[in-house]
């Protein structure tokens, strides 16, 4: 063997682990762009997703079918509907900008209530006549606020 023959023999093995390092460098960094695109549209779709699902509580509609007032026991019966495709869960109630003590929130609060049905909830507050705002709050923080009037 000559001198050119191991010459040509290194010059084909040089090409050879050149061309492999060159496919593991491109295939290096198609990875690492793969895995940031990846990663950061997982993140994207995550704030999107809590986005939507902010909107749709805030947009759920809890319309005020009907209310009365026992003025003996100071209870005050709301009847609600809820139409949304999404379970809500009130958590608390003010009235007249007075947040109702918990132990006073009597029935369907820290419960789910069923979309598409007619939920009656009951809150034991003094109230005198005249007109009167009730606020109720989600777990979530959405608020459905409502103007009565009791005679």
């Amino acid at each position: 063997m000559t001198r050119n023959d191991v010459k040509k023999h290194y010059k084909g093995v040089s090409e050879i682990v050149a061309t492999v390092l060159l496919v593991l460098i491109v295939t290096s960094i198609m990875t690492v762009v793969y895995l940031s695109y990846n990663k950061s549209m997982n993140a994207q779709s995550q704030r999107i997703k809590v986005e939507l699902d902010r909107i749709d509580e805030e947009n759920a509609g809890l319309d005020l079918i009907d209310y009365f007032y026992l003025k003996g026991n100071n209870t005050l019966s709301l009847c609600l509907y809820l139409r949304s495709n999404t379970v809500i869960k009130l958590s608390s109630a003010y009235i007249d900008n007075t947040i109702v003590p918990s132990n006073k929130l009597l029935e369907g609060f820290n419960k789910a209530l069923d979309p598409g049905e007619v939920n009656c909830i009951k809150i034991n507050y003094p109230l005198t006549s005249g007109v009167h705002t009730v606020l109720l709050v989600t777990e979530e923080g959405a608020r459905f606020e409502y103007t009565i009037t009791i005679q």
